[in-house]
């Protein structure tokens, strides 16, 4: 089974939000400078949300720019994976995955996609808990980070589907394992999600994986543990942040709305459940 093949042009994003292949001027400049500096091939939802004001994105980038180059949130990255606790799932057999009618081409796909996600919403979910505990007032904690010089993810994503491109049971299965995990997800319809909908099949096996751990109450708490952590390390990182000149009261304001947005309602449910669909994965994905 191939990726499935779509137009462009239809539909929009779930909240508003430049796309990767419409950005022009600066904002596809600071595109380009965070698929190189997070060493992943997409740009994130939240960070092209905050795109639509320019002047949020550039101070949010300068502000948490340098813990993204020092090395700290790759570190950090792999410590706080080492710490989750996840629902204990065995990894799928590779037959599953041919059962289902994907083929070793769809599974390096859809393994390349749970990698950029993996990586991206980490170390984002890191960097916001970061800023927010700044802008919300807390105070630093005292406390040391390490550096990692970490490998890139070496591959090319589909681009990121809409609503109207996909399959109507793809785009029901979207909403529903959007759901998962959550009471009230608002209008952020994760994008891990819509990038798996080029291969619906995928899409069935992970609602078989996570609608039971979510009707046994593990969602919620795993997803609880995972912002806590987060946010611990966030009191201790602050004291990495840049200081660029103050964007002005209503910039800063969209700034802080949208990263809290996200950081309470967002990534840390996609962390979370995208470390349990990666474990999940044939070993040798």
């Amino acid at each position: 089974m191939t990726a499935v093949q779509t137009g462009a042009g239809r539909g929009g994003d779930p909240v508003p939000a430049v796309r990767e292949d419409e950005a022009t001027g600066r904002v596809a400049e600071r595109f380009a400078e965070l698929r190189a500096t997070l060493g992943v091939p997409m740009v994130n939802l939240v960070w092209r949300h905050l795109a639509t004001d320019p002047e949020a994105l550039d101070w949010t980038w300068a502000t948490v720019r340098p813990l993204y180059e020092s090395g700290a949130l790759a570190a950090e990255t792999v410590a706080l994976h080492g710490r989750m606790a996840l629902p204990p799932l065995p990894a799928m057999p590779g037959a599953v995955l041919r059962a289902a009618g994907l083929g070793a081409a769809d599974e390096a796909g859809i393994a390349a996609v749970l990698a950029s996600y993996d990586r991206g919403n980490t170390m984002n979910l890191l960097a916001f808990s970061t800023v927010l505990r700044r802008l919300e007032g807390g105070a630093p904690v005292a406390g040391t980070w390490s550096t990692l010089a970490a490998k890139p993810v070496a591959a090319r994503l589909p681009r990121l589907l809409v609503a109207a491109e996909m399959e109507p049971a793809a785009g029901d299965l979207v909403l529903r394992l959007n759901a998962l995990g959550h009471d009230d997800t608002g209008p952020i319809v994760a994008s891990l999600y819509r990038h798996l909908a080029h291969w619906p099949p995928y899409l069935a096996l992970a609602w078989a994986l996570l609608a039971p751990l979510d009707a046994q109450g593990l969602l919620r708490p795993a997803i609880a543990a995972t912002r806590a952590a987060a946010a611990a390390r966030g009191a201790v990182l602050v004291r990495g942040l840049a200081e660029p000149p103050d964007p002005g009261p209503a910039a800063r304001a969209f700034a802080q709305r949208a990263l809290a947005t996200f950081r309470d309602h967002g990534i840390p449910r996609m962390v979370t459940i995208g470390r349990i669909l990666r474990a999940a994965m044939p070993a040798t994905a």
